[in-house]
């Protein structure tokens, strides 16, 4: 009946009858083994994972696609000579079990295989895909030397002559397992990719013909983290529109190359592809043409809001920490060197399947040992003046607390461990957060963290025509971060307190730190703040760092500081408790003054963020 019913397949018959009849023959049959074990060597051979892939990426994954696709046919042979021609005793045939096992290999490779080719680089997956191969190919090899040596017994119970036909099986059997081996061992050597690019420094020259990978290209595959950058400060660094501002005064003060310094950290793509430096020479070109200096000045007034692309828009983006490395064993004013490893950022589709299948080296390419390490955040976020003044010195406020020699870096609270969904793939994995990529004071998500708030009072005695006057002190410690108390441009941060006396009706009897009407903090209000001099010892406006020459006052809290600060306050006669004596630590990213020079509009409600607050009561006076 089986017969009848295939002959109706006409077409199908006659194919399978001629594969039949073609794989007959024992030199045939060899030589179709041999062309399918070869063919597995080679898939094996160019194993998608490890060291090997290092080798030679390029030929290995073409060997890998072209030897599993042609790989079909002498397997669509191997499996008509032993399954489709001896189907109706197949049951009985003594490897049946082993051909079932070695059937299910080559289905999860196949399936494995498709899922990986254009879908995802799961690790699980692609161990799974080499394992099965391995599996495979091990039980054919297995397989066949077992038949090879039944083949060549000259009688039962006869010791086998062993002929040329084993050797070239039994090397071929060693040398997968070898490579198998050689798969799984870690790279000793580093990146090619690397090891190719020339360093470049921030501070000076060009890619030339480089372009510095887009954050637009890792978002591809880094969907999840690409989007936890774009809402941090990284991302608008140069298109920041308080950047710009005081950009703006720079150049317009000390002319346009003055503003590579400022771009070095702010918009460091836009300093790498040349943009400073054209503007630059627009403006020296218009400066030479004799229209004297109000023609210079129009240049540089002209040159902002310095026109960058839409690549060097992207401010600090993800180029610039994953192929950066510290320039100098004193980290600051953008002292990077950038390894512009183009090779780790593919564009074609071949070249991004060969990432994807080997995510290994784009990882080395990508996660530099720099990468956990301090210094790579203080090249940035560690500022000084021509004159050696430490400007903004973060980075060195850390080096000189605790945390250094108890192992806490930037990246402990700025980059914290989350669970991400790993590329390409639905399944939760761990990594390293970039939500937190700010000074962690706009989005709030580090204010609760930064410091601790005490309150303690004492009533002093009224003298005989004086009220009574409560002796407040306010003890506040930095006790949560790993530098001052503010830190960065803390000359344009306001963090201050706010201690309030409310009365049993729930009305102020006595305050400081409040704001007025517009939004603009009292003169009395007790401030944590750098007030930067100018050679005169004029207090800096506007952020003008450029002229800064010495620090008049600092007021911010070392990491750890713990300080005290004492209030009198006098009540009236009137005045009847028990009251409620409260204290706040707030702070406001930058003044209403400064927000309206750069925004060129009125700003009033800025928002205020309370990092810390406690309160206690406070009986009447005996």
């Amino acid at each position: 009946m089986n017969r009848q019913v295939d002959r109706s397949w006409s077409a199908s018959w006659r194919l399978a009858t001629a594969v039949r009849v073609f794989t007959r023959t024992r030199a045939t049959g060899r030589a179709t083994v041999g062309a399918m074990l070869g063919t597995l060597l080679a898939i094996w051979s160019a194993a998608c994972s490890g060291f090997i892939l290092d080798l030679a990426p390029d030929v290995l994954l073409v060997v890998h696609l072209v030897a599993g696709i042609g790989g079909l046919l002498p397997l669509f042979l191997f499996l008509e000579r032993h399954w489709w021609g001896r189907r109706e005793r197949i049951g009985r045939h003594p490897n049946t079990r082993t051909g079932y096992a070695l059937l299910i290999c080559l289905a999860v490779v196949s399936l494995s295989g498709l899922a990986l080719l254009p879908y995802t680089s799961y690790a699980p997956l692609r161990w799974l895909h080499n394992a099965s191969a391995g599996l495979l190919l091990l039980g054919l090899a297995a397989h066949t030397i077992r038949w090879s040596w039944r083949k060549q017994r000259t009688g039962r119970g006869a010791v086998p002559r062993v002929r040329p036909a084993l050797y070239w099986q039994a090397a071929a059997l060693v040398f997968a397992g070898g490579l198998a081996a050689w798969a799984w061992l870690p790279a000793s050597t580093p990146d090619a990719a690397q090891a190719r690019s020339a360093t470049v420094a921030l501070e000076h020259a060009s890619l030339e013909s480089r372009v510095p990978t887009s954050a637009a290209e890792c978002n591809g595959c880094h969907g999840e983290i690409t989007g936890q950058w774009r809402r941090s400060a990284h991302a608008g660094a140069a298109s920041n529109p308080y950047y710009l501002a005081v950009t703006d005064l720079l150049i317009q003060e000390q002319g346009v190359a003055a503003a590579r310094f400022c771009a070095t950290c702010h918009n460091p793509i836009g300093l790498i592809q040349g943009e400073i430096d054209a503007l630059a020479a627009n403006e020296a070109a218009l400066r030479s043409d004799g229209a004297g200096q109000a023609r210079a000045y129009q240049a540089r007034a002209l040159s902002v809001p310095l026109a960058i692309s839409a690549r060097a828009d992207e401010g600090v983006s993800c180029v610039l920490c994953h192929q950066g490395v510290p320039a100098a064993t004193q980290p600051g004013n953008g002292s990077l060197r950038l390894v512009p490893a183009s090779d780790s950022f593919p564009s074609a589709p071949y070249q991004q399947l060969l990432m994807r299948v080997n995510p290994d080296a784009h990882r080395r390419a990508m996660a530099p040992a720099s990468l956990q390490q301090a210094a790579l955040c203080g090249a940035c976020h560690n500022v000084y003046a021509s004159n050696g003044m430490a400007l903004e010195p973060t980075f060195d406020e850390w080096r000189a607390s605790p945390y250094p020699d108890q192992g806490v870096t930037c990246q402990h609270c700025h980059m914290p461990a989350a669970r991400i969904s790993p590329v390409n793939s639905d399944l939760a994995g761990r990594s390293a957060s970039h939500g937190d990529l700010h000074d962690g004071w706009e989005e709030g998500s580090l204010l609760q963290q930064a410091a601790t708030l005490g309150l303690q009072w004492q009533w002093a005695p009224a003298g005989a025509a004086d009220a009574p006057t409560l002796h407040a002190t306010v003890i506040l410690t930095n006790s949560g971060t790993g530098h001052a108390l503010p830190t960065g441009a803390s000359d344009l941060r306001q963090l201050w307190l706010e201690v309030t006396l409310w009365n049993p009706a729930g009305q102020i009897v006595w305050q400081t730190g409040g704001l007025d009407a517009y939004g603009a903090l009292g003169a009395d209000a007790v401030q944590f703040r750098k007030i930067l001099g100018d050679a005169g010892a004029r207090p800096i406006q506007l952020h003008r760092i450029w002229m800064a020459t010495q620090i008049l006052t600092d007021t911010s809290l070392a990491p750890l500081e713990r300080r005290a600060i004492p209030y009198a306050i006098p009540l009236v006669g009137s005045d009847r408790g028990p009251f409620r004596l409260s204290a706040r630590l707030l702070y406001r990213a930058r003044s209403p003054e400064f927000a309206e020079f750069a925004l060129q509009q009125p700003a009033a409600g800025l928002p205020v963020h309370q990092l810390v607050a406690t309160a206690v009561t406070v009986p009447d006076p005996q």
